[in-house]
């Protein structure tokens, strides 16, 4: 009887190296996207495509074996994995330029947050003032005797 290797999501638990190739390609497109997005201000899309990355990243698991070494797989196999090799040592590139932007980001909100902040004046403020001078503007003071 031939046991029959469990099945992981796209067949990533087997070993198989063209599937495995095949995710490690498309999360170096979800990560190329989201600097993307995040070069185009689109915060919503890049929340999306974190969501996406997070799925691939559960796909892929913590015990899938990686990217063969060099030289472990057959002449023709191996311009496959050199490529994926390069496209994830671009995606560790594009993590670091989001990483920059992103705390730019932060750097530049928590700014206007502060100046927001301490303004001296604001729309409550103008409010308050302008009621209170409405009612001293309209207080009468009988002086007929």
């Amino acid at each position: 009887m031939i046991m029959k290797q469990p099945a992981g999501p796209s067949g990533l638990r087997n070993g198989n190296l063209n599937n495995r190739l095949a995710v490690y390609r498309r999360y170096a497109d979800v990560v190329r996207a989201q600097l993307r997005a995040l070069q185009e201000e689109d915060v919503s899309r890049f929340q999306e495509l974190a969501e996406d990355r997070q799925k691939i990243q559960d796909e892929l698991g913590q015990d899938a074996p990686g990217i063969p070494a060099s030289g472990e797989s057959e002449a023709d196999g191996q311009v496959l994995v050199d490529g994926v090799r390069d496209e994830l040592e671009e995606v560790l590139a594009l993590d670091r330029d989001i990483q920059n932007r992103l705390v730019r980001m932060r750097g530049k909100v928590a700014a206007q947050l502060r100046d927001i902040s301490t303004r001296k004046g604001s729309a409550k403020a103008y409010l308050t003032r302008d009621s209170l001078s409405e009612v001293k503007g309209n207080a009468r003071l009988n002086v007929r005797l």
